[in-house]
């Protein structure tokens, strides 16, 4: 069993990237301007951003910080998380928005193949694989070794493989939501047009990628850790009895020939070291489940904006069936 633990490489898709749309026209006549503009605002955010990261997570070489800190991948991170509850408007319950805007994504891999569907739903899936698939690029660059300053080999932290199985069971969140959450709700004749990195079995196979790899990271934590290195000596003692085993199994007819200095110390060795005093210091286990799951995640509350804008609309009708009467 190696003494350390070598580089690890998370497999990340493409991502996924909006193109813009016009809010403006076809809600016009039914959404308030201020709402339209805020829309139009923070999706604009998420499309320049999203084009800029996206080589990155490709072409991961080292974390980018950001004048706020942390990584630009969580900048965008948090810019999804800002769009999705003023997005959820346009599906709530009796809003009639959901087939009025044409959503357009396309993978980074090839800009040609983009997939445009009459759905908020569509959006609303799209922008979960993204917060995903960001998620995995993080862990990715926290898992990529950087180069010691004693010049020996590139090495990964404890602190990097811990933090990465937080962001691996994050993105498994994100994607368990997609199927359980928004899947179920969209139209047959919509699911049938999503593109392939949509399609459920391609989102729970993610979602197990994720779940697997945060699995991946607490064993070599565990590995790297005191009982890590105990555990790897009590295999290599083993191996050891059972070669000096065979050993002297093959040359019993020739063991007077052995020196008893030498016998003496394997006795030695052997109620040292015996199967029964292993297990009586074995040190205690990490404390952690064997089965994973994913973080819960659940969509955010509707955007207060959207509350102001029932009561506005609600008056507008009270007002013009007033005048009529």
């Amino acid at each position: 069993m190696p003494g350390n633990i070598g580089e690890v490489a998370v497999f990340v898709p493409g991502l996924r990237i909006p193109k813009s749309v016009d809010f403006s026209f076809p809600l016009a006549y039914s959404v308030s301007k201020g709402l339209v503009e805020r829309l139009s605002v923070l999706r604009t955010r998420i499309v320049v951003m999203a084009s800029q990261e996206a080589p990155k997570a490709t072409r991961p070489r080292r974390r980018t910080a950001t004048q706020h800190g942390g990584s630009s991948f969580a900048d965008l991170l948090q810019a999804l998380e800002d769009y999705l509850p003023v997005l959820l408007g346009l599906i709530k319950e009796g809003s009639q928005l959901d087939n009025k805007i044409e959503f357009v994504w396309f993978n980074q891999e090839d800009e040609a193949e983009e997939t445009a569907i009459w759905s908020a739903w569509y959006e609303v899936l799209s922008v979960l694989h993204l917060m995903a698939m960001l998620c995995l690029s993080e862990a990715n660059l926290l898992l990529l070794p950087k180069t010691s300053s004693d010049g020996y080999q590139p090495k990964v932290s404890e602190e990097n493989r811990r933090n990465s199985v937080d962001i691996f069971l994050k993105a498994a969140g994100y994607l368990e939501c997609a199927v359980q959450q928004i899947l179920p709700r969209i139209p047959p004749a919509v699911r049938s047009n999503l593109p392939v990195d949509l399609e459920e079995g391609v989102l729970r196979a993610l979602c197990l990628q994720a779940l697997g790899q945060a699995q991946d990271s607490i064993m070599q934590v565990s590995l790297n850790s005191g009982w890590g290195q105990k555990h790897r000596f009590f295999v290599k003692w083993k191996y050891s009895e059972a070669k000096e085993s065979t050993s002297l199994g093959n040359h019993e007819v020739s063991s007077e020939k052995i020196p008893k200095d030498t016998s003496s110390k394997l006795r030695i060795n052997r109620d040292l070291y015996s199967h029964d005093k292993i297990i009586e210091t074995a040190p205690v286990l990490p404390d952690f489940a064997l089965a994973l799951k994913p973080d819960e995640y659940q969509l955010p509350a509707l955007d207060p904006a959207w509350e102001a804008e029932t009561t506005n609309t609600k008056s507008q009708k009270d007002q013009k069936k007033h005048e009529r009467s």
